[in-house]
């Protein structure tokens, strides 16, 4: 019965089906990669139990054939090296997918960072008394692609209520509205204007965000919700806008670089404007909110593109929040204020790198980057500082560093952070050693059918 499995399992009909089967795999995963991503094709194909169960198939199939051999002679050797190097690559293959790392590292200028971000995905809820120290009270891996929401709801138990994961995403387009409210905080809509500028602007305050800034270039404005208005000019051009309870008009105070101008101080209401006297600048009072809140609404799409993204909708009390990738929402309650996180995992590294100086190589008349590199510092390491390029990599702990971009200020196009790729391969000389066992007895099996050949030259001539 033994040799009878070990003949199937080692025969030619059974590891064409596997080959076949396999070509499929990989061809459906090439078709949806092409049409979605990379990331969609491994979670439906390339990491997909048909493809374990293939993989498997396959090492079972190449042991059998070579136990079907045994004992082995030395004319063996070409087909047992191969065959053991396609089981020891794939063995490699499997060590890095399970203990392997592969994410991004942001450093900014003149700062550390040890956070690598991963395509995992988590879900996570913090909880604060007064809306400043938040305390997390639940985390989980999710991956809602392939386990939706809808079908396997996630919920979490808090002193306000079920917290609950109600919809989910995987491509949808995200457009921010800000609507009235009960028992919320104000929001303003303005507008400053000449014949040759315009700036328009929402300013949504939150029970733990009475002073809201924007900086606009050529004059500051200040949103109040708690706070008054400085009694004095504050030395630059600055227009403050104050909400008080009950009152349906803002009160106003324009502020002017030159000290010596009077201040400007009155109320606006919905509708209203004021010649600010800065260039013939006017602000406008568009929409005025005594309690609203910013919410983000989603369209779903079929496809994933640039400006799409995952997003998930979050309910508490009844109450329902769209909650795009990597972004926070927030919950408030009398007593609590619960933060709900939905985003990329962080894996945390044994030590901090700092960025010391990062350099940039522009093409010629243009602002377009040719090379950049960074000049690192890992702390505890007694060697030094370390250069990281974009051919040239940092080794440390097991870990391999690439440069992988860059981020740089919108306005003045100065570099901010420097992001590099990490990568930890623990299958890597597996994989290695694999693939030269596959080359060796490559070689030797053409190396024998040449020899063979040059062996049966000689009688064919005589015959």
């Amino acid at each position: 019965m033994q040799k009878k499995i070990i003949k199937f399992l080692a025969s030619l009909k059974l590891s064409v089906i596997i080959i076949i089967l396999l070509c499929i795999l990989i061809a459906i995963g090439t078709i949806i990669e092409s049409q979605y991503n990379a990331t969609v094709a491994t979670k439906l194909v390339y990491r997909s139990w048909w493809m374990f169960a293939t993989m498997l198939a396959l090492v079972i199939s190449l042991t059998s054939v070579m136990v079907d051999r045994w004992p082995w002679k030395s004319r063996h050797a070409p087909f047992v090296l191969a065959h053991i190097g396609i089981i020891i690559l794939l063995f490699g293959a499997l060590l890095t997918m399970k203990f392997g790392l592969d994410g991004s590292l942001r450093v900014p200028m003149n700062e550390s960072s040890r956070s690598v971000v991963v395509n995992n995905t988590e879900f996570s809820v913090y909880a604060s008394v007064e809306g400043k120290d938040y305390t997390k009270v639940f985390q989980q891996e999710v991956d809602f692609y392939l386990a939706s929401p809808e079908k396997n709801p996630l919920r979490v138990s808090t002193e306000a209520g079920v917290l609950q994961v109600e919809r989910y995403l995987p491509y949808a387009l995200p457009e921010r509205k800000i609507r009235p409210a009960t028992d919320a905080s104000p929001a303003i809509r303005f507008q400053i204007a000449n014949d040759r500028a315009n700036f328009t602007e929402w300013m949504v305050a939150t029970p733990t965000r009475t002073k809201i800034e924007k900086n606009l270039g050529p004059a500051k404005v200040t949103f109040l919700t708690t706070e008054e208005i400085p009694s004095k000019p504050t030395g630059a051009n600055e227009i403050f806008l104050q909400a008080k309870p009950g009152q349906v008009k803002l009160n106003y105070a324009i502020f002017y670089q030159d000290q010596k101008r009077k201040t400007l101080r009155g109320q606006i209401e919905e509708g209203g404007k004021v010649a600010t006297g800065w260039v013939g600048l006017e602000l406008r009072l568009l929409r005025y909110f005594p309690s609203a809140e910013e919410v983000y609404e989603f369209k779903p799409e079929e496809r994933p593109t640039e400006l799409n993204t995952e997003a998930i909708e979050v309910s508490l009390n009844g109450k329902k929040q769209w909650l795009s990738l990597d972004d926070v929402v927030h919950f408030y309650t009398p007593k609590v204020t619960y933060a709900v996180f939905y985003g990329h995992q962080k894996i945390e590294l044994a030590f901090d790198v700092h960025l010391k100086k990062f350099e940039i190589g522009r093409h010629l008349g243009t602002m377009r980057a040719m090379s950049y590199q960074s000049l690192v510092n890992v702390a505890g390491d007694p060697s030094g500082d370390h250069l990281i390029a974009m051919n040239e990599p940092m080794k440390y702990q097991g870990l391999t560093f690439y440069q992988a971009s860059f981020q740089e200020d919108p306005a003045t196009g100065n570099p901010v952070a420097s992001v590099f790729s990490v990568n930890a391969d623990p299958g890597r000389w597996f994989k290695y050693f694999g693939s030269f066992l596959i080359v060796v007895g490559t070689i030797l099996i053409f190396y024998n059918k040449r020899k063979a050949a040059r062996a049966q030259a000689p009688a064919s001539g005589t015959n």
